[in-house]
């Protein structure tokens, strides 16, 4: 398996980091193409630990699925395996528990 380099940032962290004001600052996150081999991840501080913590394995689910620019299957796709992601999560946590 590849090594995935990911940057975790906030929203109010976005113009130092890139240089410019996120265009979609009402969304939950964002995840940026690589630049030098490393992918950004934005997300919206606003938002309460649970979202923030389901953004980020939204987001990390993009890169893995290897999607690239808006589309809506892309988006259906990252949700599920989001979704796959902190349910079992939440099962291990149980099991060890």
């Amino acid at each position: 398996m590849a090594e995935v380099n990911v940057y975790v940032n906030r929203y109010a962290d976005y113009a130092r980091v890139i240089g410019e004001r996120p265009s979609r600052y009402g969304d939950r996150g964002f995840v940026s193409s690589p630049k030098n081999g490393i992918y950004m991840v934005f997300i919206n501080e606003r938002d309460d630990i649970d979202e923030q913590i389901h953004t980020l394995a939204h987001e990390c689910a993009h890169i893995a699925l290897g999607h690239i620019g808006p589309n809506v299957d892309a988006e259906e796709q990252a949700e599920r395996l989001s979704c796959f992601i902190l349910g079992f999560a939440k099962v291990m946590a149980t099991m060890r528990a």
